[in-house]
């Protein structure tokens, strides 16, 4: 689950975000994800309240800029599969 865990550091690192805004942002499992969310909590990296999920300031300490400058991005339309549509949609 490391890769996983790098891209929920890196969507908490910008701002808070809500359980349902993390999972309609990747396309992983949802016990994978509520997985990964209670071991960065039990390892204190993250906190959650009623306005959603952050970083702790551990969490910061782990999340610095050349840990996040490498994260590929995906298309949002194919998620990285290179699915092309015909001009009829």
């Amino acid at each position: 689950m490391r890769g996983l865990r790098s891209l929920l550091l890196h969507e908490l690192a910008h701002s808070k975000r809500s359980l349902w805004e993390l999972l309609e942002r990747h396309q992983y499992l949802l016990r994978d994800i509520l997985d990964e969310l209670n071991s960065m909590y039990e390892e204190g990296l993250i906190k959650a309240d009623e306005e959603g999920i952050t970083l702790t300031e551990k969490g910061r300490t782990l999340v610095d800029e050349n840990y996040l400058r490498y994260r590929p991005r995906l298309c949002d339309a194919c998620g990285g599969r290179l699915i092309i549509l015909d001009d009829a949609f």
